[in-house]
């Protein structure tokens, strides 16, 4: 399962956000590696891995909350696991996973609040601008003497 991640068409990957946890004590969770049949696993970092179960050993969230790659966090989010029954946490923390995608919409609803356009002029000459080339050369460069 790969890590359900959520963009603005305006934008993009520079305020992509997904579902975080934390644990008891406050830190965050590795990602869980899963072995597979093949020679090789994977790491998942899906919120809903943190279960504590034991079949790879993974730890348990204490809360959810929504992350955002700019550096922004939500509101937290008690995981209720009493509350659960014997339903499995992908399915018993999808509410707490819709609150977060509502906390991460409200980021992005704020941050185009504070956005201010850049003048047509402007992003016509930054367009021109051409893309930095690549160093062919060694980075240690002798001085000339």
């Amino acid at each position: 399962m790969d890590d359900e991640t959520w963009t603005s068409d305006e934008f993009g990957a520079s305020h992509q956000g997904r579902v975080g946890v934390l644990l008891a004590d406050g830190s965050t969770p590795k990602p869980v590696y899963f072995d597979g049949s093949s020679s090789t696993g994977h790491y998942v970092a899906h919120w809903s891995v943190y279960d504590g179960g034991t079949w790879p050993d993974r730890a348990r969230a204490a809360v959810m909350r929504a992350e955002c790659v700019c550096g922004w966090a939500g509101a937290v989010h008690t995981v209720d696991w009493a509350g659960f029954g014997d339903l499995p946490f992908r399915e018993a923390g999808t509410e707490d996973a819709d609150r977060c995608m509502n906390d991460w919409d409200g980021h992005i609803a704020d941050v185009a609040r504070r956005t201010i356009p850049l003048p047509p002029e402007l992003e016509t000459l930054l367009e021109s601008v051409p893309a930095p080339r690549s160093r062919t050369w060694p980075a240690t460069r002798r001085s000339p003497r």
